[in-house]
């Protein structure tokens, strides 16, 4: 394989991957054992030539070595079988009508963005008690759990989100269970009684903001007609006073077609001096295929100029904050093998206003993707996310198979009808990503070696 990026080259033998970036320094990776090593340009230029990988030569001996080599560092992350996450659909209608939204009817129609065209825009807090109880029963004590709270806007019903996390908590009393909670909103509702709300219950809080009011008021407009941006601002004042006592703070930005200013919506995003624990840079879901692919390399483009620009003034820590190299650098911090890229199906589970029941909030529009209803669900549906998701997906062949986890079903299934089979810009975006994120961790470790070398000697 020899594909190349903005910035960087890569070339492949079998579970090798050569990793060359504008420096001229040659990164190997082996893909099975998530070990990083320097590469010669001996061996750069062996892999470029098909004929001489086939021969005996030393190097190809050298590489036919390290490819078959088992490490006994690496271990393997499996999803655990059993709910450790339930996402409750508060509210199944929204006070925005993104442009983007694919909480949509089945036929697409705009009016309805944030339902999925659902008549029952609120849930039953009852049948939600259920549920809550009925799945935290079943965690072990010593375990930790999480809900999650999302909509359409959650934010518009915040007494049924307090009374469900007092009812949780109710729950769990007398028990080791560690109970989190977390929300997806767009923040435009956040006011004082509700920013405190979220302290209390030390919340995870993700703001929806995709930049400037230039940029998020076109493409997150507000019903009212008002700036939905300058209502978001008014709700991220409110936090900062109570920011301290949150369990973290992030931002989910959507790009594609609509939208592909990573770089522009990160100094935004950074002139707001919000200490955000993360930033999601998501690739939008529903990008048609004849623009998907242009806007996958716009949006590769920004997003690899905002990594250089944070590896160099905050070095691998703030790298980790963008949640597309958080991904890969935990695997290769760890040498942790991911075997699925979500819980979707075998540790997570979604509920919508009705009370049905998915493994992901983007299947909602598909009654074929319903798992059960209530508390009761189907063992035999669940059956069939029993395996792996690089098994699922058909991935063993990729060498950021285990960086990644076979990809996202959602994405997948928006752009081909299969859950399983996969869209090609989505997994261009994780390889790039991922070869980024070996790139700069490979830096990281030379600088740090480097700097102890230079303590020793000031120190001798």
């Amino acid at each position: 394989m020899r594909s190349k990026g903005k910035d960087v080259e890569l070339r492949r033998y079998k579970d090798i991957l050569a990793i060359r970036g504008p420096s001229g320094v040659t990164v190997g990776f082996h893909a099975r054992n998530l070990e990083i090593a320097d590469l010669d340009d001996e061996a750069w230029q062996a892999l470029a030539d098909e004929t001489r990988l086939q021969t005996a030569d030393e190097v190809h001996g050298e590489l036919e070595t390290w490819h078959k080599e088992i490490s006994s560092e690496t271990s393997d992350q499996v999803s655990v079988r059993g709910i450790r996450a339930l996402l409750l659909n508060i509210a199944q209608i929204c006070n925005l009508n993104c442009t983007y939204c694919a909480a949509v009817d089945s036929d697409g129609t705009r009016e309805s963005a944030g339902t999925y065209g659902s008549k029952v825009v609120r849930i039953d807090t009852q049948v939600a008690e259920e549920q809550i109880r009925h799945f935290l029963e079943a965690v072990p004590d010593g375990d930790a759990f999480e809900i999650e709270y999302c909509g359409g806007e959650p934010l518009l019903y915040p007494q049924i989100i307090e009374s469900l996390c007092r009812y949780a908590e109710l729950v769990v009393a007398g028990r080791n269970i560690a109970v989190q909670f977390s929300i997806n909103t767009n923040g435009t509702l956040i006011s004082p009684s509700v920013a405190t709300l979220l302290a209390r219950y030390r919340f995870h809080v993700n703001i929806s903001l995709d930049g400037d009011p230039t940029v998020n008021d076109v493409t997150r407009p507000a019903k009212s007609g008002r700036s939905s941006t300058e209502q978001t601002l008014k709700g991220l004042a409110n936090l900062r006073l109570v920011r301290n006592e949150l369990g973290s703070l992030s931002v989910n930005c959507v790009f594609g077609a609509h939208n592909c200013g990573v770089e522009r919506t990160f100094d935004f995003l950074e002139s707001l001096q919000m200490n955000w624990d993360r930033y999601n840079f998501n690739f939008a879901n529903n990008d048609s295929r004849e623009t998907s692919e242009k806007s996958t390399t716009v949006y590769l483009d920004g997003l690899s100029n905002v990594a250089a620009r944070v590896f160099a003034r905050d070095g691998l820590t703030g790298l980790a904050k963008i949640a597309q190299f958080r991904r890969p650098l935990s695997r290769l911090a760890g040498q942790t093998r991911q075997h699925n890229y979500c819980g979707a199906g075998k540790s997570l589970i979604q509920s919508d206003t009705r009370a049905d029941l998915y493994v992901c909030n983007w299947f909602m529009n598909d009654p074929a993707e319903k798992i059960g209803r209530g508390t009761d669900v189907s063992p035999s549906v669940l059956e069939q996310y029993d395996s792996s998701l690089i098994q699922l997906n058909r991935c063993e062949t990729c060498w950021a198979r285990h960086l990644c986890g076979g990809g996202c079903m959602a994405v997948h299934k928006s752009y081909s009808g299969d859950r399983h089979s996969k869209d090609p810009n989505f997994c261009r975006r994780t390889r790039e990503v991922a070869a980024y994120a070996i790139w700069y961790y490979k830096q990281s470790l030379l600088e740090n070696a480097f700097s102890a070398q230079a303590t020793e000697k000031e120190n001798a």
